[in-house]
């Protein structure tokens, strides 16, 4: 059973009320959507090309009277709104300085063959606003006008008629009860902005009556208009009037109708976004002009100039018809018939339409962008698990690489520390035996008088000053010998990482390396025997009066055993063996630092960041798949509705 308009307003209010509560619909779209369902008026536009007919037939259908502009030059207003009102009533809107601007800008340009038309109904445009007093004042003005003005803004020779930007209408005819008629500027007019806004007033329509041209019907510019603006407009009912019948003959007009309706068919079977409004859609020969001057007074008529020269016209090829005849002729009560059926019979189908199609797109485009998320977390996800499985590899090859080079420093290390032990060690064994031979040497004869022991320690002096010069060489040659034995073994050291290194490019680039035997080798001790300052050695005991005590042999044996004592030279060597501790622990930290770098840079934490993004993406796609087909079922029950 079918739901009455207002049961069927608000099952459908409930359900947009739904769609926003969960965010479905922006609040604003809802409010508009709403706002399309409350109101009760069936909008019939009617569309088509400049100078087809538009004016003149809503002329016939509304007013019975030469109403709205009809001239070859496009004046209609960009939307003449007409609807019902016990006190009649007009309210034009002027263009604004754009618009004005914008035909300004048309007219101006050089006449090319394309655009020669556009480009001189332009400049009759122009011309006739520039004429009018003052119309800058005038310009985005919005002014009540009367009907007794109401040819001055809109009649065909209206002096304000090239002004008007937007009308509406408000006239005490009982058939417009309910309903709004729009006269709509031609495709092609010339303004841009009004070609713009005849388009955009399709998705306010309920139903459009096409008026197409009896001998150039489906023409190109009136099949694009129904493949680009009728899909998804909410447009629910399409006629098709093909004006000017009287044109043509009787048996013409039954060729002209079988091709159309062959035409309509083509299009059906290629665009299947609108068969079902043009499977629909009924194709109807009238003659606006005739229907017109069967209306009108023949005082009238004959007053006019234009209108007496198409009623003898129609009497030169129709000798047949009477005046009276005229209207039956015209095919307008087959025109009125259709309208009045469709307001009668479906007119609350109509009314609900455009809002209903309004709301699925508006859930169909929510659907859509869901699953445009959803593909774009399930791609992050693809690339997140392969960037988590290339850290957990790289982490894996930088154990590797650290034991490897861990067992590398462990051997270096251990090579130096060898290599400088043995080294000192041999340096305090030859610096033992250059001391006690010298003192060995020492053979002094037993006298004790100041000249002989002034003797005595000027010999002494000369022992003092070979062995100062033998333990500076031999210092020398120890910081060589260290020196030298460990800058061979951070060159074997520097070349296993090398091989390690091009096993694992990706992960440490070779010149990690030059680095890290860079700043070894500055640590690497060099020799430091010249600094060595010995002279302090040498004690001052002239007043010392043990001497003769002990013996001058044996003091003196002493003096130079306790100069250059093993306390000593553990000192000077310890020089080298501290040097040598320091290079050590610059490999340890040196290497280290690397390995820390390397990890910073693929970082383990990063994997469970990267982790917990997964688990989050994964979840948001769950939440999308389960609300997926509510939205769409939302979408299919809204559909069902008015079916």
């Amino acid at each position: 059973m079918k739901l009455s308009l207002t049961e069927y307003q608000n099952e459908l209010i409930s359900k947009i009320t739904l769609a926003e509560e969960n965010g479905w619909i922006s609040t604003e779209d809802a409010k508009k959507i709403q706002s399309q369902i409350n109101k009760d008026q069936l909008t019939i536009g009617v569309v088509g090309q400049m100078n087809v007919g538009k004016s003149t037939l809503v002329n016939a259908l509304v007013f019975g009277k030469n109403a709205l502009p009809t001239s070859e030059t496009p004046m209609t207003a960009a939307l003449t709104y007409i609807t019902y009102g016990e006190v009649p009533c007009a309210t034009v809107e002027m263009l604004s300085i754009t618009d004005f601007e914008e035909i300004k800008e048309i007219a101006q340009r050089q006449l090319t063959e394309d655009e020669e038309s556009e480009i001189k109904s332009a400049q009759k445009i122009v011309n006739k606003i520039e004429s009018i007093s003052s119309f800058e004042d005038l310009l985005g003005k919005t002014i009540n006008i009367s009907l007794e003005d109401f040819d001055e803004y809109v009649g065909a020779d209206g002096k304000y008629t090239p002004l008007v930007k937007y009308m509406k209408l408000e006239i005490n005819n009982s058939a417009l009860k309910g309903v709004c008629i729009v006269d709509t500027p031609g495709y092609n007019d010339p303004v841009t902005s009004r070609d713009i806004t005849t388009k955009r007033f399709l998705s306010q329509a309920n139903v459009i009556i096409m008026v197409q041209d009896v001998e150039n019907h489906f023409s190109k510019p009136d099949v694009d208009l129904i493949k680009t603006q009728i899909p998804n407009s909410g447009i629910g009912k399409m006629i098709i009037a093909l004006n000017k019948k009287d044109s043509i003959s009787l048996s013409d007009l039954e060729k002209v109708m079988t091709n159309a309706s062959n035409h309509k068919s083509e299009i059906v079977q290629k665009e299947p976004e609108i068969a079902s409004i043009l499977e629909n859609c009924k194709i109807i020969p009238v003659s606006s002009i005739m229907s017109l001057l069967g209306q009108m007074p023949t005082e009238d008529i004959t007053n006019d100039e234009v209108l007496s020269f198409w009623q003898s016209e129609i009497e030169y090829n129709f000798s047949h018809l009477n005046k009276e005849d005229y209207i039956e002729a015209s095919g307008l009560l087959s025109l009125q018939e259709e309208i009045s059926d469709i307001i009668l019979k479906q007119k609350k189908d109509l009314l609900l339409k455009a809002p209903s199609d309004k709301f699925q797109a508006l859930l169909q485009a929510y659907i859509n962008k869901m699953n445009i998320e959803k593909d774009s977390l399930e791609e992050t996800n693809g690339f997140l698990s392969d960037q988590q499985l290339d850290i957990e590899s790289v982490m894996e090859d930088l154990h590797s690489f650290e034991i490897q080079v861990t067992e590398f420093m462990d051997s270096t290390i251990s090579g130096c520390d060898n290599l400088t032990t043995a080294k000192v060690e041999n340096a305090r064994y030859a610096l033992r035996d250059d001391r006690d031979r010298e003192v060995q040497n020492v053979n002094f004869v037993e006298k004790s008088s100041k000249k002989y022991l002034r003797y005595c320690f000027n010999e002494i002096e000369d022992v003092y000053f070979r062995l100062n010069k033998s333990f500076s060489n031999t210092l020398r040659q120890l910081g060589s010998d260290i020196s030298n034995g460990m800058h061979e073994e951070i060159a074997d050291l520097e070349s296993k990482m090398n091989l390690v290194v091009l096993q694992n490019s990706q992960l440490i680039h070779s010149s990690v390396i030059k680095r890290i035997s860079k700043s070894i080798n500055n640590s690497i001790p060099r020799t430091i025997g010249e600094s060595q300052d010995m002279s302090a050695t040498f004690p001052d005991y002239w007043d010392r009066q043990d001497i003769y005590q002990i013996g001058i042999r044996t003091y003196f044996r002493k003096m130079v055993r306790d100069s250059f004592s093993n306390e000593y030279i553990n000192s000077i060597t310890s020089v080298y063996e501290n040097a040598s501790s320091k290079l050590l622990k610059t490999i340890e930290d040196e290497i280290g630092n690397i390995i820390d770098d390397t990890k910073k840079q693929y970082n383990a934490s990063d994997a469970v960041e990267i982790d917990q993004k997964i688990t989050t993406n994964k979840a948001r796609i769950l939440e999308i798949n389960q609300l997926l087909p509510k939205v769409s079922k939302l979408k299919n029950e809204v559909a069902q509705l008015i079916q």
